[in-house]
């Protein structure tokens, strides 16, 4: 679902449409929830070898953490959103 947004993102982009800072926001929203919900899941499924140097899973769920914290808030891509759909 993510890949898709980000993909009608760029294809607003690419037209010159209005909507592209909306688009990328929903994006990042997506994106960001779908890498943290994996990684919890993830690490709920591997139990505590998830968290250990033993398993590549500790990176994973540490750059989720990384990525929902780049490129701006989730609530403030959330406000940024409610904000245009409101306008």
């Amino acid at each position: 679902m993510s890949r898709s947004q980000l993909l009608y993102a760029a294809a607003e982009f690419r037209a010159g449409h209005g909507g592209v800072a909306y688009q990328a926001s929903v994006a990042r929203v997506i994106a960001a929830r779908a890498a943290s919900d994996n990684a919890r899941m993830a690490l709920q499924l591997h139990g505590g070898n998830g968290y250990t140097w033993e398993h590549d899973l500790h990176l994973a769920a540490k750059r989720a953490t990384v990525l929902a914290l780049q490129l701006g808030s989730r609530d403030l891509h959330l406000s940024r959103v409610l904000e245009m759909e409101d306008a």
